[in-house]
């Protein structure tokens, strides 16, 4: 984990590439740690993630929202899609994942 945080921005094209694993469901099991090479990347990890956040499949929304979600402030800017989201959500586990992201990304425990 300390080494993603001290690579930053060179690990910019794994972000892309984990992102695109995570929403065609070939990411296998990613540590919670692992997550953190989409902030390497947030906008470029977003403008991935945040568009499935509508999409019809339901375990591609879930992808999203969870992967949007362990990303944390770096993730802000996906607010608004995620608020959205949740006016829209068609189960309550859909709902609780949702308010989960958002509380992740607000940094509230």
């Amino acid at each position: 984990e300390a080494s993603v945080s001290e690579l930053g921005q060179r690990l910019r094209p794994e972000a892309a590439i984990l992102a695109n694993q995570i929403m065609a469901g070939s990411a296998g099991d990613i540590p919670t740690w692992g997550y953190r090479f989409l902030d390497c990347a947030p906008e470029d990890s977003l403008a991935i993630l945040a568009p499935h956040l509508a999409d019809q499949n339901a375990v591609n929304r879930e992808r999203a929202v969870v992967a949007i979600g362990y990303m944390g402030p770096a993730a802000s800017s996906a607010k608004t899609p995620l608020t959205s989201a949740l006016g829209k959500a068609e189960s309550e586990h859909e709902k609780l994942l949702i308010e989960w992201s958002l509380r992740e990304i607000d940094g509230v425990e």
